[in-house]
């Protein structure tokens, strides 16, 4: 009898927390949202579907001639406490002073994508500055 009342609050919970907000999305369908090229003037992030690299673009104190810091390396989805995050791996070799190993929320129960439905924006790892995706000019 115990067993069968613990059950059903652990059924009737469970059935209650997915009542409050969307279903959590396939790991395919974030990825799929994520992989793309990100850019404003002083900034570039490339996801592929494994892997990223970020890049920063600043002009030089003394001269017009551009400062470059970059990292690269893998990323990787996690399903956390019912959130889709992203963890960029630490750039072991990085080409400035950030080695861009950064993890934040993607996708929450409560929110959905914290990073937008149809125009998507993420950080990138070097300093956290928000990017529009497909905003590159080549």
């Amino acid at each position: 009898m115990r067993l069968a009342t613990t059950f059903l609050s652990f059924l009737i919970g469970t059935l209650f927390l997915t009542a409050c907000g969307p279903s959590i999305p396939p790991e395919a369908d974030v990825r799929a949202k994520i992989v793309g090229s990100y850019c404003s003037d002083d900034y570039r992030l490339i996801l592929t579907d494994s892997s990223y690299r970020s890049t920063k673009y600043r002009k030089g104190i003394v001269s017009s001639a551009f400062n470059i810091e970059s990292c690269k390396g893998s990323y990787e989805l996690a399903l956390e406490d019912g959130k889709w995050v992203i963890h960029f791996a630490k750039d072991s070799n990085p080409r400035g002073i950030a080695n861009c190993k950064q993890t934040y929320t993607l996708w929450t129960q409560e929110e959905g994508f914290l990073i937008g439905e149809e125009s998507i924006e993420m950080k990138e790892p070097i300093d956290n500055t928000p990017l529009k995706k497909g905003s590159c000019t080549e």
